[in-house]
């Protein structure tokens, strides 16, 4: 797995329910699309994993967010947006759409908000695989 030797330090991460599927997927990204555009938030700033509340929301933060639909991607980006400022410096400025496959690694299964996690294994590259689709910054 890519980042395995932060995953091994959290109990059941990637948690046991996750699976080899294929997967509509819609993810924030940068423009153009590049590596960047695919770093989960916990590597990207790892005091985030420190401070998590539990093993569970530790583990979210190693995996790669992904949204089932681009209504529910576009939800939470605006729920974000209010949040947080600048957000866009932090997750992306568009929004892109892509199929995860086995091969890419290990998916969860969407929350209530159509969110999910993608654990990915080594040596993969999903820049090539994702489209954008939207600019997100008028939302």
């Amino acid at each position: 797995m890519k980042y395995q030797s932060d995953l091994c330090t959290i109990i059941d991460c990637p948690p046991q329910s996750s699976a080899n599927i294929q997967r509509l997927a819609y993810r924030f990204v940068f423009s153009p699309i590049c590596s960047k555009s695919f770093i989960p938030q916990g590597k990207k700033s790892p005091q985030r994993v420190n401070k998590a509340a539990n093993d569970t929301a530790r583990c979210s933060l190693l995996g790669l967010s992904m949204f089932t639909t681009e209504a529910k991607a576009i939800s939470r980006y605006k729920y974000l947006k209010k949040m947080i400022r600048n957000i866009d410096k932090t997750i992306g400025t568009h929004l892109a759409t892509g199929t995860i496959e086995p091969k890419h690694g290990l998916v969860t299964e969407p929350n209530g908000h159509g969110h999910y996690d993608l654990f990915e294994y080594k040596n993969i590259d999903l820049s090539s695989d994702f489209a954008i689709i939207l600019d997100l910054i008028g939302v």
